[in-house]
């Protein structure tokens, strides 16, 4: 596992959210970017194991396991993929493949921003960082009830597209120098142009997904939706449940 371990700071909109930062960032010399950390207590682990979903402070989703549905306190965000497509959802979770690097949970709140600017059109609001929910993960304000377009099922299949884009060479290059002088040929927001860097998109509303619609019917109960979704059981899941 990451040797980050997680502080509580306050963001430009004051709320309080969680980072994960490097423990000598809270010893040495020089002053942290993030002010007045202080540790996080301990979540308690479930101790239900499921390949289908888990809490995001599941020791398996902390080492950045990649798993289809993961819970993010009273919250359930689901991982897109083949059948799998984001609904009209009011927040986003991003996991890539290594841990977070200082101040990178703000960028990729840019990109996923941008993405969201170039397909949904919101009227208003932008995408904050909630917290970092684990080492390698970020939670994200990004509520489509902001988005301008009128053809939103469009705009919800193009979305990923533009992100993936996005995160690896960064938003557009301009044309002119509209936003500033000497900003022609510059983009808004670099990528990270590495092509060993890997993501997952989760959504708080996905279509698809029967685990979620177990979750709106019976609560985050961990064992009932592994049972909806088990092989093994899916007579009892389909008869019973």
């Amino acid at each position: 596992m990451s040797n980050l371990v997680p502080v509580k700071r306050m963001n430009k909109n004051g709320v309080l959210v969680t980072k994960y930062v490097k423990p000598d960032s809270l010893t040495s010399g020089k002053a942290p970017s993030i002010g007045a950390p202080t540790l996080a207590p301990q979540k308690k682990t479930e101790l239900f194991q499921s390949s289908h979903i888990a809490s995001s402070d599941d020791p398996r989703v902390m080492n950045g396991e990649v798993i289809d549905r993961v819970a993010v306190g009273d919250v359930l965000y689901s991982r897109s993929r083949d059948g799998v497509t984001p609904g009209e959802f009011r927040s986003v979770r991003l996991q890539i493949n290594r841990p977070l690097r200082e101040g990178e949970d703000d960028r990729i709140a840019s990109m996923v921003g941008y993405a969201f600017k170039l397909t949904l059109r919101p009227r208003y609001g932008g995408v904050e960082v909630i917290e970092t929910d684990t080492p390698y993960s970020v939670i994200l304000d990004a509520d489509t009830a902001y988005a301008g377009t009128s053809h939103m099922e469009y705009a919800l299949s193009k979305f990923e597209g533009e992100l993936a884009t996005i995160i690896q060479e960064g938003s557009p290059v301009r044309k002119t120098d509209k936003a500033g002088p000497g900003t022609k040929d510059t983009r808004a927001v670099n990528g990270f142009n590495d092509e060993s860097l890997s993501f997952e998109v989760y959504y708080d509303k996905v279509v698809g997904d029967e685990g979620m619609d177990a979750a709106k019917e019976r609560g985050l109960d961990f064992e009932a939706i592994d049972a909806v979704l088990s092989h093994d059981v899916r007579p009892l899941a389909e008869g019973m449940l």
